[in-house]
């Protein structure tokens, strides 16, 4: 009976995957449509998970009791559900097959798989006599009743039909409200084929993870229609502009206090009302990142021992190899979630402040606007801007790297003894390096910056006289002018 599983479970995996890369059109399906497919995604994840559990505590309970041949049957199944749970995630969002019930063709492969299981559990309970020890724990036929009532759920998931939970596709030509649902469809501009929508919406968890709803815009962009920002993802309301400069003036100016000309406003205490959440928040995905990345030489090292060793039960170098790929999967998926959250927190504290300085300078009156030069005000909104932002990560790795640091020193210590202290020593005198070269950076970015306010100054005036130059023909002396504030800028 595992001789025929394999073929059927592979073949599982190779029409799942076939028709994953399937999309029939924008469909939108209903609330409870999008229920049952997640409760046979959630099965797909029991029933992928269940032969390893099962080997494992087989092989601890009776060591050696398992054949070559069942490690190969256990790989198997458990890839053939893992690509059927991403089959089912694309159907989820209306790829795959408009039937809820998915491709007949699946369905029949999945029949075959449920009917093997049967057979598989009908085998089990006949054997229940046995004198083998495994035979007699009855563990066997625990986990193939499990696996079995498993399928029989998922069975009771495909009864229903798309028609009877109403499921509905956005039709291109469709310029109507529908009466049914009440949602106003696009334009027709809107509803090419090659429309994104916005980033993300609609995505399972899971694509989120792995980043899977960038996608459509890569595929796009690979046969060249990506000419103009028109053929992007929508900007999410969170990002606009409007609403992100509404979130830091209610911030500034909350409406219980009336606010006075002479009274100070903190903009960083406004900008820890607004984004305090999202900024505090992904600091755990930086520490789960830094934990990782300690544990994984430390799996390693046992796991060196474990095969050197050659005395520890072999459930112990299972469990270094398992967690080995744990630690090396959790920090592969941290860090770049956590440079991705970042940009985003990045981006809306860029856009809030932007429009603060843009609106602020509309309303200001000539008298008050003298003060600043055009320079001054454009390195508000580029250079200034640019430092808050780049603050942020600096937050971060202001209490990331000494972590880092004591935890390796630590680490260090049980390795070396105190032979340490000699690379701690080292870190110590290039800590005046480091302090000097910081400070001749920070003195030439303020040079720089004076240059710059000059240069866009003189550029300004050029525009507002350009009549004047063009009529007297000072072009070049003009250009001379330009360049030699550039060279200095460069200098």
């Amino acid at each position: 009976m595992t001789c025929l599983r394999v073929p059927f479970l592979a073949l599982l995996a190779l029409v799942s995957a076939y028709y994953s890369g399937l999309w029939p059109g924008e469909i939108r399906r209903a609330k409870r449509d999008v229920n049952i497919l997640r409760g046979r995604c959630v099965i797909s994840l029991c029933l992928s998970a269940l032969p390893v559990i099962q080997t494992y505590t087989e092989v601890w309970k009776f060591p050696g009791s398992l054949y070559q041949v069942e490690y190969l049957t256990v790989a198997v199944e458990c890839f053939g559900w893992l690509v059927h749970l991403a089959y089912v995630s694309v159907l989820c969002r209306g790829g795959a097959c408009r039937n809820l019930r998915g491709p007949v063709l699946v369905g029949m492969v999945w029949t075959g798989v449920a009917l093997l299981s049967c057979f598989t559990l009908h085998s089990d309970y006949l054997r229940l006599g046995s004198a083998e020890p495994l035979i007699a724990s009855n563990l066997p036929i625990i986990f193939s009743s499990v696996r079995v009532g498993l399928l029989g759920i998922y069975l009771v998931t495909l009864i229903p039909s798309e028609h009877s939970l109403q499921s509905y596709q956005l039709l291109v030509n469709s310029g109507e409200q529908s009466p049914s649902f009440g949602v106003y469809s696009r334009f027709r501009e809107d509803l090419e084929p090659d429309y994104l929508g916005f980033p993300m919406h609609g995505w399972s968890k899971f694509s989120r993870l792995f980043f899977c709803w960038v996608n459509p815009l890569m595929e796009k962009g690979s046969v060249g229609k990506l000419q103009n920002q028109e053929e992007l993802y929508d900007l999410p309301d969170s990002l606009s502009s409007t609403y992100l400069y509404l979130k830091l003036n209610s911030a500034l100016t909350p409406k219980h206090i009336l606010v006075t000309p002479s009274m100070k406003v903190s903009l960083l205490k406004a900008l820890h009302l607004c984004f305090w959440k999202e900024f505090y928040g992904i600091g755990f995905l930086k520490l789960f990142s830094d934990i990782s990345g300690f544990f994984g030489p430390l799996f390693l090292h046992s796991l060196v021992q474990f095969i050197e060793s050659k005395e520890e039960p072999i459930e112990n170098g299972c469990l270094y190899a398992l967690g080995l790929s744990g630690v090396s999967l959790i920090g592969a998926l941290c860090i770049p979630h956590f440079n991705f959250l970042m940009t985003i927190v990045g981006l809306k504290i860029r856009g809030a402040l932007i429009t603060a300085v843009y609106r602020k300078t509309l309303s200001l009156n000539s008298k008050s606007l003298s003060k600043f030069s055009t320079g001054e005000i454009v390195n508000f909104m580029s250079t200034d801007m640019d430092r808050i932002v780049n603050s942020c990560a600096s937050f971060h790795a202001f209490w990331s790297i000494p972590f880092q640091i004591v935890v390796t020193l630590y680490l260090l210590y049980q390795q070396v003894g105190v032979s340490f202290l000699a690379g701690v020593g080292f870190s110590i005198l290039l800590i005046p390096i480091n302090k000097c070269i910081a400070s001749k950076i920070g003195q030439l970015s303020t040079k720089m910056m004076n240059f710059k306010d000059q240069r866009i100054m003189l550029i300004s005036e050029i525009l507002r006289g350009i009549r004047a130059i063009k009529l007297y023909v000072w072009e070049e002396v003009f250009m001379k002018k330009v360049s030699s504030k550039y060279c200095c800028h460069i200098l």
